[in-house]
């Protein structure tokens, strides 16, 4: 019954053990905002935005008559990463900060009534020119945003973060808890506690590989497309890093699991030898 038993809590043990590893891969990685900046940086998020801005821009510009000069040069790099930056607050502080675009439309009015300065505007055809400002300044928010999508994990991103913060905390205390339960329960025998813990730290790092076998074998990664590309590189990118992640954690387990085993079976040893 007693083997029954601690078998049992180093099944426990094993499945702690991987919650733990899953959990804080994924804090410091989805759920930090400083690790998503780094890999928007890396992959030139960034500049892509920007890129993909200045084409929605031209697909305006050719309706409107006006000269594609207006629309060049209406914002930064810098300004899109600040944007972006606030778009992330919003996601992961909870904030809810609202991008402004009035020195984009103010920019606009002033390259197109530069270009213009020759016409005589009526009042609709001023009205025009606010309308074309409103959709091109609307056109950049939503491309740094993308409202619909990414508007719905305002908040929920947070208090994610912060159940999994509590959750980590009773994680980590749990594995302690337990192979404490199993050295005293073997206190006598010692190398059964030590063989049981390796056992589940072995068990925990082959479940977290096949996992990480199951995810490559059953998405396909390199094809994934999410909002636009962009964003999709991003997501790729940090696919493939916490997948690495979680390989090299589990055999690292795997060898700590090892060793502890190859301690145990020589301790066993060494007791029967005295005997």
């Amino acid at each position: 019954m007693k083997r029954i038993v601690t078998y049992i809590i180093a099944f426990i043990l094993m499945l702690s053990i991987i919650a733990c590893i899953v959990i804080q891969t994924v804090r410091t990685t989805i759920l930090n905002k400083e690790y998503i900046i780094s890999k928007m940086e890396e992959n030139n998020y960034y500049e892509s935005v920007k890129t993909n801005i200045q084409s929605s821009f031209e697909g305006y510009i050719q309706q409107s008559g006006l000269e594609e000069e207006v629309i060049t040069d209406l914002f930064s790099i810098d300004e899109v990463k600040n944007d972006t930056g606030i778009l992330l607050s919003n996601i992961y502080t909870n904030e809810n900060q609202k991008i402004d675009t009035e020195k984009i439309k103010s920019r606009l009015r002033d390259k197109i009534y530069t270009s213009l300065a020759d016409v005589k505007l009526k009042n609709d055809d001023k009205k025009s020119i606010e309308e074309f400002v409103d959709i091109i300044a609307d056109t950049y928010k939503n491309e740094i945003e993308h409202t619909d999508w990414l508007g719905k994990l305002n908040g929920k991103v947070y208090k994610l973060s912060e159940i999994l913060n509590i959750a980590n905390i009773a994680l980590y205390v749990l594995p302690i808890i337990l192979i404490l339960i199993l050295i005293v329960a073997h206190k006598k025998d010692i190398y059964r506690a030590i063989d049981r813990i390796g056992i589940s730290f072995v068990g925990s790092g082959v479940l977290i590989i096949g996992l990480t076998i199951f995810i490559k074998m059953n998405i396909d990664i390199p094809n994934i497309l999410i909002l636009n590309e962009a964003i999709s590189i991003v997501i790729r990118s940090t696919i493939h890093q916490i997948l690495n992640i979680l390989t090299i954690t589990s055999v690292i387990f795997e060898a700590i699991g090892i060793i502890a085993c190859f301690i145990a079976n020589y301790i066993k040893l060494k007791k029967i030898e005295l005997i």
